[in-house]
C-alpha cells in the first residue's frame, strides 16, 4: 500500500514540471488604421498600398501621375476652378434670395394697404335735402289758390252789379272787368308758378338720382380696380414665392456640389503606381489612384 502512494506521488511531481516547462502563447495585439485621420505613422504602421477613388470634373483636376512620388499632404485632386465657380453661384444666389425677400415684404405691405382701401364708405355723397324746392312749392300753391279765390270774389262782384240800376254802371262794370282781368292775369301767373316750382323740384330730384348713380359706379369701378390690383399682387407674391423656393433648391444643390469639390491630398508618402479611369457621367469622372506606400512617412507635407 504505500509503495502505490510512492508512485502516484511521483507521477504527479512529473507532470507538474512537464507543464511548468511548456510556453504560453503571447496575448495578440491588433492595429487599425484609420485613413486620413491616423496618428503620425511609423515603418510598421504603414499600409503596403492604398487605393484612393476621386471624383473629378476634367482631366486637369487630377494633380498626380502614374510613377510619380508624392509626400504625405500632398494635393491628390483638386477641383479649384469648378469650386470657384460654385462660390461665385453661392454668393450670386444668396443676393437674389435677399433681393426676393425684400420683394416679399414690399407687396405684403403693399397688399395691406391695398386691402383698406377696398372699405370705401358707400355714402360718398351729403344727404338729399329739398326742403328748400318744397317750401317754393307751398308758397307758390298758397299764392296760387289766394290769386283764385281773389278771381271768384271779383266775378262774384261783377254779377251782383249787372243786377243793379244805377247811373255810369257800365263804366264801373268796365272798370271792375279790368280788374278782373289783373286778377286772373296773377292767378295764371301764380299757377304757372307753381308749375315751375314742381319742375324744378322733378329736375332736382332726377340730377340728384342721376349723381347717386355716378356715384355709386365710380365706386364700383374704384372696387373693381382695386381688386384687380389685388389679384395682380397675388399672382405677383406667388411667383415670388415660387422663385424663392427654386433659388433656396438651387443654393442647396450648389452647396453639397461645392462640398464634393473639396481638395484631396494624401494620407502617406509614396508612390502613384497606376492610374485607372473608371467611370464617367456628364459631369463628373470617376478615377482611382494606386499608390505604394513609402516605408517613411516622416516627410512634410508641401504647402
Amino acid at each position: 500500500m504505500m509503495r502505490f502512494i510512492l508512485i502516484v506521488s511521483f507521477s504527479l511531481f512529473l507532470s507538474g514540471c512537464h507543464q511548468s516547462d511548456t510556453p504560453q502563447p503571447e496575448p495578440s495585439s491588433t492595429r487599425t488604421i484609420t485613413l486620413g485621420d491616423e496618428p503620425k505613422a511609423q515603418g510598421e504602421n504603414l499600409p503596403d498600398a492604398i487605393k484612393i477613388r476621386v471624383q473629378i470634373s476634367s482631366a486637369a483636376d487630377l494633380r498626380v501621375k502614374a510613377g510619380q512620388k508624392i509626400r504625405r499632404g500632398d494635393v491628390i485632386a483638386d477641383r479649384r476652378r469648378e469650386r470657384e465657380l460654385l462660390e461665385k453661384q453661392i454668393v450670386r444666389l444668396r443676393q437674389q434670395r435677399e433681393a426676393i425677400l425684400l420683394s416679399v415684404k414690399r407687396l405684403d405691405n403693399l397688399s395691406q394697404t391695398k386691402e383698406e382701401s377696398l372699405r370705401l364708405e358707400q355714402a360718398t355723397m351729403p344727404a338729399s335735402d329739398f326742403s328748400a324746392s318744397a317750401a317754393e312749392i307751398k308758397q307758390a300753391e298758397n299764392n296760387l289758390s289766394l290769386s283764385a279765390s281773389l278771381v271768384e270774389k271779383q266775378k262774384a262782384k261783377i254779377a251782383k252789379l249787372k243786377t243793379l240800376r244805377f247811373e255810369n254802371l257800365e263804366t264801373i262794370l268796365s272798370h271792375e272787368q279790368v280788374k278782373l282781368e289783373e286778377l286772373e292775369a296773377k292767378e295764371s301767373a301764380s299757377r304757372d308758378n307753381l308749375q315751375l316750382a314742381r319742375a324744378q323740384l322733378a329736375t332736382t330730384k332726377a340730377n340728384r338720382a342721376y349723381l347717386e348713380q355716378k356715384d355709386r359706379l365710380e365706386i364700383e369701378k374704384q372696387k373693381f380696380i382695386r381688386r384687380e390690383a389685388m389679384q395682380n399682387l397675388e399672382i405677383q407674391q406667388a411667383q415670388l414665392q415660387a422663385n424663392l423656393q427654386s433659388i433656396e433648391k438651387q443654393t442647396i444643390d450648389s452647396e453639397q456640389q461645392l462640398a464634393r469639390t473639396r481638395v484631396v491630398r494624401a494620407s502617406f508618402a509614396g508612390t502613384v503606381e497606376k492610374i485607372i479611369w473608371e467611370s464617367q457621367t456628364n459631369d463628373e469622372i470617376s478615377v482611382v489612384i494606386f499608390i505604394d506606400v513609402a516605408g517613411d512617412d516622416s516627410q512634410s507635407p508641401k504647402l
